[in-house]
């Protein structure tokens, strides 16, 4: 019976320090993503085409939220075309940076891309993560 208590203790006193290291590192990650997005805000709003203004980065629990405003006619907007667009470039650079690798995906923090009409009105919202990139 002594030894059931004793290794009961063990096991508690093993998970309690998983769980504490777990606790932690997540608490980081959340740390290290408010710092990014508040980087990031620092130089928004920016055009990144002729059509597209990205207008804010925001570290929303355990997810990188970008929100885009598109100066075109949003009736005009084809989703699926803007979707592959946007993997696309999702593909291309988030995928292929090690910083955003080692840093965001590998940790299973999802990217969000939402985009709007210049009237506000919301046209589009996307989620990407680790899964999304080519192997």
């Amino acid at each position: 019976m002594k030894t059931l208590a004793v290794s009961t203790a063990v096991v508690l006193i093993i998970t309690i320090i998983v769980l504490y290291f777990a606790i932690e590192e997540r608490r980081s990650n959340v740390e290290q993503l408010n710092q990014l997005a508040t980087a990031g805000n620092s130089r928004l709003p920016v055009m990144v085409d002729e059509v597209t203004r990205m207008d804010s980065m925001v570290a929303d629990r355990y997810t990188l939220r970008f929100t885009y405003t598109l100066f075109t006619d949003s009736a005009a907007v084809d989703g699926d075309q803007l979707r592959r667009k946007v993997r696309d470039w999702f593909r291309e650079s988030a995928c292929s940076s090690d910083v955003v690798q080692d840093k965001v995906l590998s940790k299973g923090i999802p990217l969000v891309y939402s985009y709007r009409s210049f009237a506000g009105e919301p046209i589009a919202q996307y989620s990407f993560d680790e899964s999304d990139c080519p192997r």
